[in-house]
């Protein structure tokens, strides 16, 4: 090794170094702090937007499961940007049978595939059934105004018509859906 006043090249990068690591160490310490308020604040936020705990369907009311998802996607929406931080908020709010549920789906699935998408999917499969969206469907493709007024006709075909996307798929082909039954 070559000497440099008394002291080797190995010696002068290890005084640098370090300082330098320790540094880091302390840089990363107080960032995983800073991240875990961040989340807390974040999860007290959603919470006063209104966020409630899920429970799991203990009610059996299907369109309950279906608001809850769709209440969270607003308030997340409107509070932070990156659906990661959407599913560790939503996680937080999963109590009892449905964290329980969560964490055993989320045990047998590689972790890349967890994410705010995944959730979703799982949640409605869970919770909101494919034949509860059929019978909504359903309900959208014989909607008539009847004796409703035009503004109650109006805000049910709204309503159901999120369950039938593939037909009312513009805003034309849903103004003529709309005039049609008027």
């Amino acid at each position: 090794m070559s000497t440099y006043s008394g002291r080797t090249v190995s010696d002068e990068v290890q005084s640098y170094t370090q300082p330098l690591v320790k540094g880091l160490l302390i840089m990363h310490l107080n960032f995983k702090s800073l991240v875990k308020k961040l989340i807390v604040i974040t999860n007290d936020k959603v919470r006063k937007c209104g966020a409630e705990e899920f429970y799991g369907n203990v009610s059996g009311d299907l369109a309950k499961a279906e608001y809850w998802l769709e209440y969270m996607q607003r308030v997340l929406d409107e509070m932070l940007s990156l659906p990661e931080d959407y599913l560790r908020c939503v996680v937080s709010l999963l109590k009892e049978e449905s964290f329980y549920l969560w964490t055993t789906l989320i045990a047998v699935v590689p972790k890349e595939r967890v994410n705010w998408e995944f959730f979703k999917i799982e949640f409605q499969k869970k919770y909101v059934s494919k034949r509860y969206l059929d019978k909504k469907k359903k309900e959208f493709l014989k909607l008539k105004q009847g004796n409703r007024s035009v503004a109650e006709y109006e805000r049910e075909f709204v309503q159901l018509s999120k369950y039938a996307r593939e037909i009312v798929s513009s805003e034309e082909k849903n103004a003529y859906s709309f005039r049609k039954w008027f």
